[in-house]
């Protein structure tokens, strides 16, 4: 019998270790999804015309924030340019410019943009996406055209990051 209530107190103790690793996770959470994104939830408010948080439409441009799901620390901040498209289906604007931003947990930033170029045909446009660092620099490796069409772009990048910065005055400021 001895040797049973041993294993049985083992037992119990896995499991409530497994449970208070369980809670602090759950704790972590809360504290990153309810703490790091109050400020940016904040700014952008409730659209009572969608009945929806975190989503805002101010002049040619969409402002969102997704926070993370459950148990999850990837959530993100978006920053959208407004695709003008006219009657017939031709697309109006030459160029998009998109950013999405990544709050990590160590406090660091990860920066997606997408730029789109009307396509040939005018009834669509054609994305490239990159993914940034704090100096707006690329993290993946990028063909020739690649790099020439991010540096091409650059003023309109630092353009959207300085527009997502004014809405999101917590966002860090962008090296270099």
């Amino acid at each position: 019998m001895g040797d049973f209530m041993k294993k049985m107190k083992l037992i119990w103790k896995i499991l409530i270790g497994l449970l208070a690793a369980f809670l602090l996770w759950n704790l972590v959470w809360f504290g990153f999804t309810h703490i790091k994104y109050a400020p940016y939830k904040e700014a952008i408010g409730y659209d009572e015309q969608r009945e929806c948080w975190y989503f805002r439409d101010e002049d040619d441009y969409v402002f969102s924030v997704s926070l993370p799901t459950y148990l999850s620390f990837t959530g993100n901040l978006s920053f959208t340019q407004v695709l003008r498209i006219s009657n017939d289906g031709t697309v109006l604007n030459e160029n998009t410019y998109d950013m999405i931003i990544w709050p990590k947990l160590n406090g660091e930033y990860e920066y997606g943009v997408c730029i789109g170029t009307k396509s040939e045909n005018g009834q669509g446009m054609i994305s490239n996406e990159f993914i940034l660092d704090s100096k707006m620099q690329s993290t993946e490796y990028l063909t020739d055209e690649e790099e020439k069409l991010l540096a091409e772009n650059a003023d309109q990048i630092a353009e959207i990051y300085r527009k997502a910065k004014e809405m999101w005055p917590n966002l860090p400021l962008i090296e270099g």
